[in-house]
């Protein structure tokens, strides 16, 4: 049994991660289609920590905005995920 994989290199800058507030979140998510599980999915997290974020009850890792801000700049990043 083999198992093959393509591998695909993405340039992408590097900034300081911005700052996301839960709006901002809400608005990117929703922007896309995504549930909060769904974006909970792809950031690493579960539905109750976006909600938390989106809400303001908790703020956003700066890894979390960093990932982000790549997403944002670089969309294509997100199929290195899902082939």
């Amino acid at each position: 049994m083999s198992t093959s994989f393509t591998l695909r290199t993405e340039t992408i800058t590097i900034h300081a991660p911005g700052r996301w507030s839960g709006d901002a979140l809400k608005a990117y998510r929703q922007s896309q289609g995504w549930t909060q599980s769904a974006m909970g999915d792809i950031l690493g997290y579960n539905h109750v920590s976006i909600s938390l974020w989106e809400n303001g009850r908790q703020e956003i890792p700066k890894y979390v905005c960093r990932m982000l801000d790549i997403l944002i700049e670089k969309p294509s990043v997100l199929d290195l995920f899902t082939e």
